[in-house]
């Protein structure tokens, strides 16, 4: 690998290149039952459709490191992958019932959740279809469960992966190592959680969709609140975020060929009147996945969105080879620390130190220390304080 002997710590704010999404993937599941994949720009342009010869295409999840797309075919009971355009297209896990998929591309690793009504579980292999396992058991869900949503937290240590249990409207988590125990994180019985088929997970917040009541909700994983950000809704399916560009888009599923894909705020601040309508037309929309842009995008300032508390982001690119970006968000004018630890508690390098003003800011890490040497591979520790009192740590991986 590529070795970088010193590099410069840059401190950038609005003004970075992390990759945002460009293009939006979905799956139809018509009358017909023939499996129908699109893909479109996010700007409604370059528009292209994929035919499949198999039934029930489901929720999908796209690879783009290896510009590859995963896809839940649960009627067939298989996963498949395709290349991004549409080529190549192969039977990667068969004999199972997934209903949807979710990547770990730090772990290369893909999870669903396969349901059965006497056997429901999450399951895993690795990406090239290889080593399935169970990742919990099967006594820990109930059968008839309804198994639909997952996504995967795979910078958590251990990784986490979180799931929708349809008819029991609930929110569920699962660690790896742990396969005999699940948890609920949001019970949402008041209404906020009927017949979910969208989980999405961007920092500490998950978001769902809610089909029949037509709704889109956002849980705090920090403290379990949860909010409603859209309401009144058609049949809400599955559900993509864009953290970068502070972008929640959702799928219709109606089943008259009057489908589409909308785009809006990620806070909830956007009336209806503004939705961004990128694509119509759709038959029984089903899955949805963003693709990042294979050449990378500056993210200006007016496309980012300040929320009102604050964040430290997931780093990314993580692991990292040596770069990374580390992002943050402050609600009001803070005095902020950002330092570099190892695993002894060592601080290694300190990023910023000053007062800032409210907004979003990214610093860039390129593993070197105060005296700007370059450190060893491992474990470091990125931690954010505020004179406000917010605390929070996040890994970063360093592979050179």
């Amino acid at each position: 690998m590529k070795v970088i002997k010193l590099c410069l710590l840059l401190f950038i704010c609005f003004n970075v290149s992390l990759g945002q999404k460009n293009r939006v993937f979905w799956t139809e599941q018509p009358a017909t039952r023939t499996g129908n994949i699109g893909t479109i720009n996010i700007d409604g342009s370059g528009e292209s459709m994929y035919f499949g010869e198999y039934q029930g295409y489901g929720g999908i999840d796209f690879d783009d490191n290896n510009n590859k797309l995963y896809i839940a075919n649960n009627f067939d009971g298989k996963i498949q992958v395709m290349d991004g355009d549409g080529s190549n297209i192969t039977d990667l896990i068969t004999d199972i019932h997934p209903r949807d998929v979710a990547l770990d591309l730090t772990h290369q690793k893909i999870y669903w959740t396969n349901y059965t009504y006497s056997d429901p579980k999450i399951m895993r292999a690795d990406l090239d279809g290889n080593n399935i396992e169970d990742f919990t058991n099967s006594d820990v869900l109930k059968d008839g469960c309804d198994l639909s949503a997952i996504v995967v937290d795979e910078f958590a240590d251990p990784v986490k992966v979180y799931f929708v249990e349809r008819w029991d409207k609930k929110i569920k988590e699962a660690w790896e190592g742990y396969p005999h125990w699940v948890g609920t994180l949001f019970d949402c019985k008041d209404g906020g959680l009927i017949s979910s088929w969208g989980l999405e997970l961007a920092g500490n917040y998950l978001y769902w969709s809610s089909r029949f009541a037509g709704s889109i909700s956002r849980g705090d994983l920090t403290n379990e609140s949860k909010i409603e950000l859209y309401s009144g809704l058609s049949t809400t399916m599955h559900i993509a975020v864009d953290a970068i560009a502070g972008k929640i888009y959702w799928i219709d599923g109606s089943s008259d060929s009057n489908g589409k894909i909308v785009s809006a705020n990620i806070n909830g601040s956007t009336a209806e009147a503004d939705y961004d309508i990128i694509k119509t037309g759709i038959n029984s929309g089903w899955g949805l996945a963003l693709s990042n842009d294979r050449n990378s995008t500056l993210i200006n300032d007016e496309k980012l969105i300040i929320t009102d508390s604050y964040q430290l982001f997931p780093i990314y690119p993580n692991p990292c080879n040596p770069e990374t970006n580390i992002r943050y968000n402050i609600p009001k004018q803070s005095q902020i620390n950002v330092n570099i630890y190892n695993l002894l508690g060592q601080l290694i390098k300190t990023l910023i130190s000053e007062k800032q003003s409210m907004g979003q800011y990214v610093l860039k890490w390129n593993g070197t220390d105060n005296k700007n040497q370059p450190v060893g591979n491992g474990v470091y520790l990125c931690q954010l304080i505020s004179d406000n009192g917010f605390n929070k740590t996040e890994k970063v991986i360093l592979l050179k």
